[in-house]
């Protein structure tokens, strides 16, 4: 009966990675759309789509590991850690699919570090907001 019980509960945990990356990348289209939008009607240099698009990835990070730990309601540092590996993962795919030609760049290296530790972040205040 103990066995049941953890794949129920490794079940659960997978599904609440899953909300908190699939809301992390929702929030990332919306923040874009947002930014394309603003990029569109200002006079913004060029220069500043890259720091937008660092930013956009935080901001989404730190929602996927919100959305997660709430979801799963316990242990914010380890499952906000393991949130952040499952959105960077679903932005590689994304990636890949999407046309990426070099996957393999310092920029994904950066784009790791800021998913892991944002949704870090966002799993420690969801565990303390509770």
């Amino acid at each position: 009966m103990k066995k049941q019980r953890d794949i129920y509960s490794v079940t659960d945990k997978l599904i609440g990675f899953l909300s908190g990356s699939f809301c992390g990348a929702l929030c990332s289209v919306i923040l874009s759309l947002i930014f394309a939008l603003i990029f569109t009607v200002t006079s913004f240099s060029d220069s500043f789509i890259e720091t937008a698009a660092y930013i956009v990835f935080a901001v989404s990070a730190f929602i996927s590991g919100l959305i997660s730990v709430i979801r799963l309601k316990k242990a914010g540092l380890v499952n906000g850690f393991i949130s952040g590996i499952c959105f960077f993962v679903l932005y590689a795919v994304f990636s890949i699919v999407f046309g990426s030609t070099s996957f393999f760049t310092v920029s994904t290296v950066v784009m790791l570090l800021i998913s892991v530790i944002f949704n870090t972040l966002g799993g420690i205040l969801a565990v303390n907001i509770r």
